[in-house]
C-alpha cells in the first residue's frame, strides 16, 4: 500500500496499543495523518486468524466512513486469513459468520449484537473512530455504550478523534476506564501545515454561484470537494453548475438511497468524477489523495447556527492528506458569514488570507503554484 514510514500518530499509537498487557488508548490527530491504518494494523496484529470468531469491533459514525475503514483493513489483511465484515444499512449480513473483525455504524452493529447474543464473547479490541461525531449525531453515543456492555469487561478500548473537547472527554470517560495512554493536540496545532487557507468575499449570497462558476472555468485541478450546509443547497448548486457545463457529482444524506451514495463516492474515489458537491455527510467519509482543493460554499455552523470549528477542520482535512499540498477556499457574503469564519480563524490561531474577487485569474495561478 506504499507506506514507507509511520506518521506521528501511527508511530505513537501502534506500539502503545500493542503493549502487553493491553492498555486502553485515546488518540487525537489531524485528518489525513493515518489514524485508520494505526488502529487497523494494531487489530490485525492482535487477532488470532485461526479462531473464526469476532475478535475486534470498529464503530464509525457514518456509512461512508465505515466503508472506507472496511476497505483499508481488508487491503491490509490481504495476505492473512483475517476476514472483515461491513455492518451498515443495506449491507448483506451472512447467516453463518466466520469473520474476525466487524466494521460498522452503531445502530446496525447493536442490532446484530442483539440478534446474536454471544457474538461478541471473544472481542479483544473495541475501537471508536471519530468520537466527536458520535456525540454530534443523535443516538450514536447511547448505542456505542450499549455495544460496549455486550463485550468482555477486559476488552481493550481505543478511541480516536481529530478533536478532543470537553464533550468528547466526558464520552471517553464513560467508554474507557483508566486510559493508560492519551495523545492530545492543542487546537492551534490541528490545522494542516501544507494546506493553504483563503477566503473570498462574494458580497452577496447569490454572487457565490457566479464566483464558483468563474473559478472552475479558470483553472484545472485534479479533484475537489465543494461543501454546502443543506441538501437543498447541494441540489440547487449542482443544477447551477451542470447548466454551465461543469461535470459535477452530488452526495447528501437522507433522501439518497444507500446504494446511490455508494456509487457516487466510489466513482469519486476512482477518479471517474472530479468535482463533488456534498453536505457534511462527507466531511469525514472520504480519503482521496488527489483532492487538492476544498471549497466551503457555506462556512460550517452547527444545528444552532453557531460557528463549527470541528466540522471546518474535518472538511478542509479532505485535502492535503498524508503530507500532500492543498488549498481551502471559504466563501463569505455578509456580516454573519464573516463572523463565523473569523471565529474559526481565531479558534485555530490561523490567519485565513483574503483572495480578491476582482482578480480571480490570480486565484488560478495561485492554485496551480500551490498544488
Amino acid at each position: 500500500m506504499k507506506y514507507t514510514s509511520p506518521s506521528r500518530i501511527q508511530g505513537l499509537a501502534i506500539p502503545a496499543i500493542l503493549k502487553n498487557p493491553p492498555q486502553n488508548f485515546i488518540g487525537q490527530a489531524q485528518s489525513g495523518t493515518g489514524k485508520t491504518a494505526a488502529f487497523s494494523l494494531s487489530i490485525l496484529a492482535r487477532v488470532n486468524e485461526n479462531d473464526k470468531s469476532i475478535q475486534a469491533v470498529i464503530l464509525a459514525p457514518t456509512r461512508e466512513l465505515s466503508r472506507q475503514i472496511h476497505d483499508v483493513i481488508s487491503k491490509l489483511a490481504t495476505f492473512t486469513k483475517i476476514k472483515s465484515l461491513l455492518v451498515v444499512p443495506e449491507a448483506d449480513i451472512p447467516k453463518n459468520l466466520d469473520h474476525h473483525v466487524i466494521v460498522g455504524t452503531p445502530g446496525k452493529v447493536f442490532s446484530l449484537a442483539t440478534q446474536k447474543k454471544t457474538l461478541f464473547a471473544k472481542v479483544r479490541m473495541f475501537v471508536l473512530d471519530e468520537a466527536d461525531e458520535m456525540l454530534r449525531l443523535q443516538g450514536l453515543k447511547d448505542q456505542s455504550i450499549k455495544i460496549q456492555r455486550k463485550i468482555p469487561k477486559d476488552c481493550q478500548v481505543c478511541l480516536f478523534s481529530a478533536t478532543y473537547d470537553k464533550d468528547v472527554a466526558a464520552f471517553a470517560n464513560t467508554i474507557i476506564s483508566d486510559p493508560k495512554v492519551k495523545i492530545e493536540i492543542p487546537p492551534e496545532k490541528l490545522t494542516l501545515d501544507k494546506l493553504a487557507q483563503f477566503y473570498i468575499d462574494c458580497g452577496k449570497d447569490e454572487e457565490r454561484y457566479r464566483v464558483l462558476d468563474e473559478i472552475y472555468a479558470s483553472f484545472n485541478v485534479g479533484q475537489s470537494i465543494i461543501f454546502v450546509q443543506t441538501r437543498d443547497t447541494a441540489k440547487k448548486l449542482t443544477h447551477y453548475m451542470r447548466e454551465r457545463k461543469h461535470e459535477v457529482s452530488v452526495l447528501h444524506g437522507a433522501d439518497m438511497e444507500p446504494k446511490e451514495r455508494d456509487r457516487v463516492i466510489d466513482s469519486f474515489r476512482s477518479g471517474a468524477t472530479r468535482v463533488l458537491i456534498t453536505t457534511n455527510v462527507l466531511a469525514r467519509g472520504v480519503d482521496v489523495l488527489q483532492v487538492s482543493l476544498v471549497v466551503n460554499f457555506d462556512v460550517p455552523v452547527d444545528g444552532k447556527g453557531n460557528p463549527d470549528p470541528e466540522t471546518y477542520l474535518h472538511r478542509i482535512g479532505r485535502s492535503a492528506r498524508y503530507g500532500n499540498s492543498g488549498v481551502a477556499i471559504n466563501f463569505v457574503f455578509d456580516s454573519r458569514s464573516k463572523q463565523v469564519l473569523d471565529y474559526i480563524s481565531k479558534h485555530y490561531n490561523k490567519k485565513i488570507e483574503q483572495l480578491p474577487i476582482d482578480k480571480l485569474e490570480q486565484v488560478a495561478k495561485l492554485l496551480d503554484d500551490l498544488v
